[in-house]
């Protein structure tokens, strides 16, 4: 069998994906995987995939099966043990607790005093507390396409989030891992304190795995640009923690036999400081059988290896074949294992690079695609710039660097300096390189055929690349990659259903409308927080835009890259907050705001923007029409000027779909007799519901004169 392993591992995962997602189209992949095996004459290989089908997808339905909770919504005093590292993000204190019957809770707390937090800084992994909390499920994504935590916290076998209300009574445990986790915590407090906040982060991710203090714009830039990567504890971080230590351990006399077994020893201890993601398990894995294999003097194939890691980890966890980066790992690691005959024809270090780059681009395309809806343009050059420029330069100089600083921190701090220096340099770069025009490429979600389109290319090529003239082969299977993400780009043209969604945005509005064949888009309102205002200690590092969570997801999600209308009703933060940061990210063609929109300092800012992003911007009032190709909107609301925004909000009328829709804003009851007076005949089939369920909104009289069928809240 050797060689073949790579064919047990894939019907492994086609198993546990078929028996956790139960999707018939695993299923039926398996089948014909089988089929070509078969015709292939691959008899043996044919009858052992046909039994390890079968027992993976019981054992991953048995393991689902138990992944069940012994307790109830509601409130629960209990013991427990702290299991991951603590983190502390300004007023919050989040963290997994494991309870005395050994089920794991995802903790939050609300810290009350500045003296508090840092008594809980110094709160150690591994500590046993008495807890009351309250616990509450888990919830669901509520937009399409979002992100599921419900799912998320399922998958490592947690069902409650606990809401913290007391915590005393903290000993410290002495368990071996605890041990080593709290090493890890105290490692990533000592980068905290004498590294600078640009590069502190950067270190913690390199050295532990932690990502936490990475400046939020920093790492969303590196992500969109296919570089968050290079933030992650991957393959070669452990390729040159093994190589050094071999090498350091040989120098200094060691046998190669000891050395080997040292380093076995070893290597789980440092996936545990790393934090354990699965990247770092298959990197571990595949180095420790390597050493392994090299002990017992056995001739192993890398492609087996890797497999041999897929194998083990899903029958572990048959989950992690759901996370992210465990199908990244794979799919390029195999990718560029099963490339070697491809790498060998290169003639330099340059052009293998370039190739290693162009191999793992293509082969993620299809989870990059399914997961983020985008690509980056200039992933490949970057690559092939920033991987060499991290591996031989900023990897080895973190190490460098920390160890220096424990033993000489006066010293250090001078070296820090310019290592935060050239890191911030490279940021910049970064950031440059993400401004560029045309840079990224927004798919949106191919369809799933697309998706299986894409792979049976991107296979394609890879054949192609192997022969006598691989640049010529490849020219076909390439333009049918790029013909299919054409596909996927022009699809929603020529889409004829239309679409109004009201997305989840928290305490706020924000409605989404397309029209058949695409012939516009438009959004009325953006939501936004209601921000309060905090002492220094209790503000938080890490915040995203609430648009940049929510609305630009969903929008990347349909290949949507500019509105043609955005209807601001009103000025307040949890109707036109999120205005500004959507300009930084979305074309918007037309804002259209209501007469005496402008009534301070936000809602300046917002047309101050507009101007400066080169925004047409258009006042309306009642009897105002604004017309679209498919859809226009007749402004019902306001008529004239009062002293309440809310009752000033654009109130709009229009017809999709053979239905009548009237969206409110935060029209009052004052508005609303207004409207009664104005419009006797007025009518609609649909009502977003004013100011948000308000008592003050969405008057008895109201809703008698419109009688709709339904009401969006």
């Amino acid at each position: 069998m050797k060689g073949k392993l790579i064919y047990i591992a894939t019907a492994v995962c086609l198993a546990v994906a078929y028996s956790l997602n139960r999707s018939i189209l695993f299923l039926l992949i398996f089948l014909l995987f089988l089929v070509c095996l078969y015709l292939k004459k691959q008899k043996l290989l044919s009858l052992i995939i046909l039994i390890v089908f079968p027992v993976f997808y019981l054992l991953s339905s048995y393991i689902d099966l138990q992944n069940q909770t012994i307790y109830k919504e509601g409130p629960l005093t209990f013991q427990g043990r702290i299991i991951e590292q603590p983190v502390i993000d300004g007023h919050l204190f989040r963290t997994v607790i494991e309870t005395d019957q050994n089920e794991k809770l995802a903790a939050i707390y609300s810290i009350s005093s500045e003296k508090e937090q840092i008594a809980l800084k110094n709160l150690l992994t591994g500590s046993i507390c008495s807890f009351q909390a309250d616990l509450t499920t888990p919830k669901h994504e509520t937009n399409p396409l979002a992100f599921d935590y419900h799912d998320y916290l399922y998958q490592q076998s947690i069902h409650w989030t606990a809401k913290i209300n007391q915590l005393e009574g903290c000993q410290q445990d002495h368990d071996i891992l605890s041990k080593i986790k709290q090493i890890r915590q105290q490692g990533l407090r000592f980068i905290e304190k004498y590294f600078p906040e640009e590069s502190a982060g950067i270190v913690q991710a390199l050295l532990y795995g932690e990502r936490s203090l990475i400046d939020t714009e920093v790492e969303g830039v590196y992500q969109e640009l296919g570089l968050i990567h290079l933030l992650a504890v991957s393959g070669l971080h452990v390729g040159i923690l093994v190589g050094g230590l071999y090498y350091l351990f040989i120098r200094c006399g060691v046998s190669h036999e000891k050395t080997q077994l040292i380093l076995i020893i070893l290597l789980p201890v440092y996936a545990v400081l790393t934090g354990g993601e699965p990247s770092v398990l298959r990197s571990v894995l595949m180095a420790g059988l390597f050493l392994l294999s090299k002990r017992l003097k056995l001739r192993v194939s890398v492609l087996d290896v890797i497999s041999l890691t897929c194998i083990c980890l899903l029958l572990v966890n048959p989950y992690y074949l759901f996370h992210i980066g465990f199908q990244l790992s794979y799919l390029c690691s195999i990718s560029i294992i099963a490339s070697a005959g491809i790498l060998q024809k290169q003639t330099n270090s340059w052009k293998q690079l370039f190739t290693v780059s162009a191999i793992a681009q293509v082969s993620s395309l299809p989870i990059i695609l399914y997961h983020f809806y985008k690509i980056s343009i200039l992933s490949l050059p970057l690559n092939i710039i920033f991987v060499p420029f991290y591996t031989v330069i900023v990897l080895p100089s973190s190490i460098i660097v920390t160890v220096f600083t424990y033993f000489f921190p006066t010293i250090g701090s001078s070296i820090i300096f310019f290592f935060n220096k050239m890191l911030a340099i490279s940021h910049e770069a970064v950031q440059f390189a993400a401004e560029l025009p045309f840079g990224i490429v927004v798919t949106g979600q191919p369809p799933t055929i697309i998706i299986l389109v894409i792979v049976l290319f991107s296979c394609w090529i890879f054949i192609s690349l192997e022969k006598e003239h691989p640049f010529r082969a490849a020219i076909w299977p390439l333009a049918g990659l790029i013909g299919s993400l054409c596909i996927t780009m022009v699809t929603p043209i020529f889409d004829p259903s239309g679409e109004v969604t009201m997305l989840d945005v928290g305490q706020g509005d924000s409605l989404f409308i397309e029209a058949p064949f695409r012939q516009g888009v438009y959004l009325i309102d953006t939501g936004g927080k209601i921000e309060f205002q905090e002492e220094k200690w209790e503000e938080r590092r890490k915040t995203k835009p609430l648009s940049k969570t929510t609305i630009i997801p969903f929008l990347h999600s349909k290949g949507i890259t500019s509105i043609d209308k955005l209807f601001l009703t009103h000025g307040d933060l949890d109707h036109a907050g999120e205005a500004v940061n959507m300009m930084d990210f979305v074309k918007i063609k037309e804002l259209v705001i209501p007469i005496g929109f402008n009534r301070g300092s936000f809602e300046t800012e917002i047309l101050t923007k507009a101007k400066q992003e080169g925004v047409k911007i258009t006042e309306v009032q009642a009897g105002s029409v604004i017309k679209g190709d498919q859809v226009s909107f007749f402004v019902v609301s306001p008529s004239k000027l009062t002293e309440s925004k809310n009752d000033d909000s654009i109130v709009l009328y229009t017809k999709i779909g053979g239905l009548r829709w009237l969206f409110t804003g935060d029209l009052e009851k004052n508005g609303e007799e207004e409207i009664m007076r104005r419009f006797p005949d007025l009518r609609a089939d649909v009502l977003k519901v004013g100011h948000h369920g308000s008592r003050g909104s969405t008057s008895k009289e109201f809703v008698q004169q419109l009688r709709p069928m339904a009401g969006l809240i």
